[in-house]
């Protein structure tokens, strides 16, 4: 057999071209890493083209509230873009108006309702979520009116505080179902609840944990009734609507422990709250003394412990 040499001549001219090849694979991964697809994603997580459609209104003289640059802000942590052109992966429709409320006699109030809704292409709702300023509590804007000052402009800043300070509203990156999947509402409620120390968040929060009916959020709900501190500045309408929400979730008391700080936080308030711990009789007095004992709890539980004491012990 016989085996034929390359030329020494064509070994250079052989190597070279190998290495023009591999220098011109080289810079087409380059180009192709640089050049933008039609489905850019942030790691692993599809950037979605978002389309925009706000409408706005008020009752107002003045602008209403920047509703659109607040939900851009708020979406700011997911991989999104902007963009009005015809090219989207879904479309996020505002709706947004204030209307004239209640008309005190300082001042009147506003009402603000707000709609956010995600079409995709196809014309399907994947999400709406609706938000309403509770009217109930812009009146105790009255009551903190600083002299000269406007009360239904400040009527008016306690409504967007409101708007501000839901959950849903204040925690909207993680609550659409924008490149995330299925979202798990009460998972991240019951989060929202442990976490946010804002009053009216977890009022707010309280409340909604209430209708929705999930027995996870029995155990969160009661740790709050349990803690009571000053640091957590729950106030007696938040209070009331932790055991509002527990009920309507079926709890029930598990000992005379469970019972005793269930109540005491609005013992002063009904005589209602007032029977049932009366009604337990001395079986009371060990966690009433844990309660009127314990310099963490709120001034005013521990003066209920105390008060509920005298009735159950027989203690001055």
């Amino acid at each position: 057999m016989t085996t034929r040499r390359l030329a020494p001549c064509i070994l250079p001219r052989f190597a070279g071209l190998c290495l023009m090849l591999i220098a011109s694979a080289t810079v087409t991964e380059r180009v192709a890493a640089q050049t933008p697809t039609s489905k850019s994603s942030v790691g692993d997580r599809r950037i979605q083209v978002v389309r925009l459609h706000v409408t706005t209104s008020s009752w107002r003289s003045q602008q209403p509230y920047d509703i659109e640059s607040s939900v851009k802000r708020r979406l700011d942590p997911l991989p999104l873009r902007f963009d009005a052109g015809a090219e989207h992966d879904v479309t996020l429709l505002i709706d947004y108006r204030e209307t004239a409320g209640h008309g005190w006699t300082r001042g009147q109030a506003t009402d603000i309702y707000c709609s956010l809704k995600i079409v995709d292409k196809q014309g399907d709702v994947l999400s709406h979520e609706t938000f309403r300023a509770p009217v109930e509590s812009q009146s105790a804007g009255l009551f903190f009116s600083a002299r000269g000052d406007d009360p239904s402009e400040q009527l008016y800043r306690f409504a967007i505080e409101d708007l501000e300070a839901n959950p849903v509203f204040k925690y909207l990156h993680r609550m659409v179902p924008l490149s995330t999947g299925r979202v798990d509402r009460v998972g991240i409620l019951i989060d929202v609840l442990q976490n946010d120390t804002h009053w009216k968040t977890r009022h707010q929060t309280v409340e909604m944990l209430g209708d929705a009916g999930d027995s996870r959020a029995l155990a969160p709900l009661f740790g709050l009734l349990t803690l009571d501190s000053e640091a957590l500045f729950m106030g007696n309408q938040t209070i009331r609507a932790i055991q509002n929400a527990l009920r309507r979730l079926g709890w029930r008391a598990t000992s005379v422990r469970d019972t005793v700080y269930f109540f005491i936080g609005t013992y002063h308030l009904s005589d209602s709250d007032a029977v049932a711990i009366n009604s337990l009789g001395r079986e009371a007095i060990e966690p009433l003394r844990e309660i009127a004992n314990d310099p963490m709890k709120r001034s005013l539980t521990r003066r209920n412990a105390e008060r509920a004491l005298r009735h159950v012990g027989g203690e001055k």
